[in-house]
Formats: structure tokens, sequence, C-alpha cells
């Protein structure tokens, strides 16, 4: 008793439902596990590859990597930062959209297209030629 508990110990217990295959279950989460997560973001990569290919035709195609993101206080500048794929990440960023009241948490990515791997080396390569998005936790305490 009398124990002043970090404000991240707190959130943890007042959001946390139950460890389950491995995710942090909150309140809001949409997927039951890290596994789940990662093989929707491996579908919306490759719908989005066959969607710029089918536009574009042939040539290399790259990924822009994977970015976790949620708007801030309503802002139009939402709160990003690169994913490396663990869950810590994910927990972590989860609780920071929960202290900023953000309406959801997204994980989204795009794709650049070049004509030959010597064109991206030589930095002559079009930027973001298709988009991808996957929306991984929304506020219960928001309406949107």
């Amino acid at each position: 008793t009398g124990y002043i508990l970090p404000k991240s110990a707190t959130l943890f217990r007042r959001h946390a439902l139950h460890f389950f295959t491995g995710v942090y279950k909150i309140k809001g989460m949409l997927f039951d596990s890290l596994a789940d997560i990662k093989d929707e973001v491996s579908e919306a990569y490759q719908e989005a590859l066959r969607q710029a290919r089918r536009n574009i035709g042939k040539g290399i195609y790259m990924s822009r990597g994977r970015e976790l993101s949620f708007l801030v206080n309503g802002k139009d500048d939402p709160r990003r930062e690169e994913w490396n794929g663990t869950l810590k990440q994910l927990k972590s960023f989860i609780d920071e959209a929960i202290l900023s009241n953000a309406p959801d948490v997204m994980i989204d990515g795009g794709i650049n297209y070049a004509e030959s791997i010597q064109d991206y080396k030589d930095g002559s390569y079009d930027p973001w030629v298709e988009e991808w998005s996957i929306t991984i936790w929304e506020n219960p305490n928001v309406s949107k």
C-alpha cells in the first residue's frame, strides 16, 4: 500500500485485458496477435504492389518501409515512427496514442518505382507510386 505507480504501469493496468497469443490486448485492438498484424501488413503491401504493376508495368518496385502513425489532437500532421516489427515498439506507440487521445493507430507504407536498378542507384526513380494502410487500433473513447 502507498505505492505510486508510474503512468505507464497505470495505463497498462487500466487498458490491458489479457495476453493472448503474444499480443498485448487493449480495448480497441483490432487484431489478436502480432502474427495477424504482420500477415495483414503483408497482404496490404502485396495488393499495393499488384496495383502499381497494373498501372505502370515492368520495372523495379521497392518498399518505402512501414510506419506507425496516429493523429495528434486532430492536427493534419500525424505522429509517425518507422516500425521495426516488434511487439515492444507497438505497445509503446499505442500507449502514446492513448495518452494523446488519438482516434486510431495505423501502419502504412508506400512503393517506389524505377525502370532499372541503375536508376535507383542514380536517384532517378519515382517515389510513392502506390501506398497502403491498415488500422490496427481504434480508440473506444473517441468518436470519429
